[in-house]
């Protein structure tokens, strides 16, 4: 979920330099693990088709192709740093792909008893990797098209065509807009797509 979206495609690297200050490159052996992970939950098929039904829907509103998860996120550049509420957040630096992804997996303390410290380590790693593919999924479609308030929109618009919602129209023109828009298609895509918690 990415605050950048709503800023100038120039502006972005500065923005998130001052508000971002401490991100850490994501190491090679956590890039490997994580993909897997991803690798692993869309092999669910009721994940797949949430996907594959997003992306096309998408496509369609916006004109613009998307590309293979897997090989998407082989092009970003991966940080872990603070994203408060959020889970990651994509962005273009440089011009290229990137997203900062919520570090608590990395600098939270162990607490409580070891059963209560493996189920909280299980919980971080699927809360990371859902924050890996989420933001993997802003950078898929062509030109950095699919932020937050297309994917909500998309989303709305099959839930529509189902008799599940009524319609609404999403916007990325503000952050309290790209936070509804966030909200509304993150969290059905991490409860059709649960991760591993290993």
């Amino acid at each position: 979920m990415d605050r950048a979206r709503w800023c100038g495609a120039s502006t972005c690297t500065t923005y998130w330099a001052g508000l971002v200050p401490q991100k850490t490159p994501v190491g090679a052996d956590d890039l490997k693990a994580f993909k897997a992970r991803i690798t692993e939950t869309l092999k669910n098929k009721t994940c797949s088709d949430f996907i594959q039904q997003l992306l096309n829907e998408a496509k369609a509103q916006t004109g613009k192709s998307y590309s293979d998860i897997l090989t998407t996120f082989d092009t970003i550049k991966f940080y872990w740093g603070e994203t408060h509420d959020h889970g990651g957040e994509a962005y273009r630096e440089n011009g290229l792909p990137a997203a900062t992804i919520d570090n608590t997996i990395k600098t939270e303390k162990p607490f409580g008893s070891l059963a209560m410290q493996r189920d909280r380590q299980g919980f971080l790693i699927s809360q990371a990797t859902e924050g890996f593919l989420g933001e993997t999924m802003h950078h898929v479609g062509e030109g950095f098209a699919y932020r937050d308030g297309v994917m909500a929109n998309a989303l709305n618009a099959i839930l529509v065509r189902r008799g599940l919602d009524t319609p609404k129209q999403f916007s990325d023109l503000t952050q309290e807009g790209v936070n509804k828009a966030s909200v509304y298609w993150h969290l059905p895509m991490q409860a059709a797509c649960p991760a591993p918690r290993k």
